[in-house]
């Protein structure tokens, strides 16, 4: 078997030859000396905590010079549905890691050769409306991992700051684990986050955790020499709504479900059941504030209606909140007519996460149509699941058919 994997460029297509440059951990990586361009699921455990098989996929870096595959805009509030209009300055942190594995340095021209490849593979790609950006540059003693919420991807904020970054490592050497990062920003979410992450490729887990906690909307804390004020960049984000008090607030999207003839029918009881309320759905990586923001609500009031102390952090894709006051209704799609489920098959590679998202169900509410706690661990190809109520169908050939 070759050390290095085939050339970006010359990726194929066909089954056989994407198997040529998977590698089952990073040991295999080090045996390359050239500069690839890696990926890996950064979400490597269940919806149970179960942990799932981690494959690496790396490509021979080559991009001679920086793509524009897209161009940013700058009259443009957002290509995606987010309504972006409000233009502030936001602050980027820099600091430094503790290695692991002891005091891991690596050559500050091998971090410069991958971050290059990065920046210029970054330009190949067009911004998604619906995934963020998450890669690694991979050159021989040092791995550099990037992160771009895809709010700032479309408004080319990543590849500015890893531009910049990349200046600052050249200009002070830099050869000890180092981090920027833009995150958790007015509650906005991964959306609108910006991280980088520079350790020696004996430290790759340690990049790979940094990125997964910017993936989850979380920040990562830095060790020492941490410089809050390192830089700043000029972001979009959603107009703040006001207080829902004030006559003048944000009114409510067109997603917002309203239930007032129901609460108007249960409000005659006074042993009926709790009006259900309005609400909004997660969207992947949401915060607090562009929840609240689709609700047309203050955060505060946000906060009031879903009141669980960790419910800003706890966010997750899929999820039902309320908007204003009220319980929230049953999400769970009902029974088919002769009370079999609907269902989907498990594929290779598949977890309870990526079964709730096919189910378009909420984690939570996955989890609640299959309680066994060894669900989500004993999943096998071809396995039917149920994502509506109801019991599994019976698939079992028929005698006579």
């Amino acid at each position: 078997m070759k050390p290095c994997p085939p050339p970006c460029q010359e990726e194929s297509s066909s089954e056989s030859e994407k198997a040529s440059f998977l590698f089952s951990d990073a040991v295999g990586l080090a045996a390359c000396n050239e500069t690839m361009i890696v990926s890996v699921a950064v979400q490597n455990s269940n919806i149970d905590g179960t942990p799932r098989p981690v494959a690496i996929r790396a490509c021979k870096a080559e991009f001679t010079s920086r793509y524009d595959a897209f161009t940013p805009q700058e009259d443009v509030a957002a290509i995606c549905s987010t309504p972006n209009h409000r233009i502030i300055q936001a602050s980027i942190s820099m600091g430094e890691l503790s290695s692991p594995n002891g005091n891991n340095k690596f050559v500050t021209g091998h971090l410069l050769e991958a971050g290059k490849q990065l920046l210029n593979s970054l330009g190949a790609k067009k911004p998604s409306c619906t995934d963020n950006f998450l890669s690694f540059g991979y050159s021989q003693s040092s791995v550099i991992g990037l992160f771009g919420g895809l709010e700032l991807h479309q408004h080319g904020v990543p590849a500015e700051v890893l531009n910049k970054f990349l200046e600052h490592a050249r200009e002070k050497s830099i050869s000890k684990p180092t981090l920027v990062q833009l995150c958790n920003e007015g509650e906005r979410g991964a959306d609108y986050a910006v991280g980088i992450i520079a350790v020696s490729s004996q430290d790759f887990s340690l990049a790979q955790d940094a990125v997964k906690a910017w993936a989850d909307g979380r920040c990562v804390s830095a060790d020492t020499n941490n410089n809050p004020g390192w830089t700043a960049v000029t972001i979009r984000v959603p107009e703040i709504a006001r207080d829902s008090r004030n006559t003048t607030s944000t009114q409510p999207s067109q997603e917002v479900s309203d239930s007032g003839d129901a609460a108007h029918i249960w409000g005659k009881s006074r042993l009926a059941a709790r009006a259900t309320c309005k609400t909004q759905t997660v969207k992947a990586n949401d915060g607090c504030a562009s929840v609240a923001e689709r609700c047309g609500i203050s955060q505060a009031d946000l906060k009031k209606y879903n009141p669980a102390s960790n419910f800003c952090s706890t966010l997750v894709p899929g999820q039902v909140v309320c908007c204003s006051s009220g319980q929230l209704p049953d999400k769970i799609p009902p029974a088919n007519s002769d009370g079999t489920c609907k269902t989907v098959s498990v594929i290779a590679g598949d977890g309870c996460t990526s079964l709730a998202s096919k189910c378009k169900l909420a984690a939570a509410d996955f989890t609640a149509l299959h309680p066994d706690k060894n669900f989500c661990s004993s999943l096998a190809v071809g396995q039917p699941v149920c994502c509506t109520r109801g019991k599994l169908p019976d698939l079992k050939p028929k005698p006579g058919h």
